[in-house]
């Protein structure tokens, strides 16, 4: 399960956004939920996609008002 965890810092959970990436570029998983992350599987269907690596993309507000937007890949391993 891949869910970001961010500091004790906060943010505001109504300003949140998780998507992931395949390596074509196409969306596989997208949360607007800070507390549901992405178990492995393709966002229409719930079997597992392949190995790989996968590219997330973040947007969300932190409690101060300012707004972030980060990037990163993960290796998805069975």
């Amino acid at each position: 399960m891949f869910i970001p965890i961010f500091s004790n810092f906060g943010i505001d959970t109504k300003q949140y956004d998780l998507e992931i990436f395949d390596r074509w570029g196409s969306s596989i998983f997208r949360s607007t939920d800070i507390y549901k992350g992405w178990d492995g599987t393709n966002k229409n269907s719930d079997e597992p996609i392949k190995e790989g690596l996968y590219i997330y993309k973040i947007k969300y507000k932190a409690l101060d008002g300012i707004f972030y937007n980060t990037m990163g890949h993960l290796t998805l391993l069975k």
